[in-house]
């Protein structure tokens, strides 16, 4: 799964073109399908270890943007 457009050429055949993910480039759908598909892996490979849920890293999070 990747941020991609497909794209048909003339002689049928399909290539993938790469979305930017630059943050000023993304209406606000866009940034939250990435947000989402991004904090899915990292929930499904990291954090799930350490929170009981995702609305524990949410909070964890906002915690520490409010640090910087």
């Amino acid at each position: 799964m990747g941020r991609y457009d497909q794209v048909v050429l003339p002689n049928g055949s399909i290539r993938r073109e790469a979305k930017s993910i630059r943050f000023a480039k993304m209406d606000d759908v866009e940034f939250s399908e990435l947000y989402q598909a991004s904090f899915g892996v990292l929930w499904n490979s990291i954090l799930n270890s350490y929170f009981g849920d995702e609305q524990e890293v949410e909070l964890a999070v906002n915690r520490l943007l409010r640090y910087l």
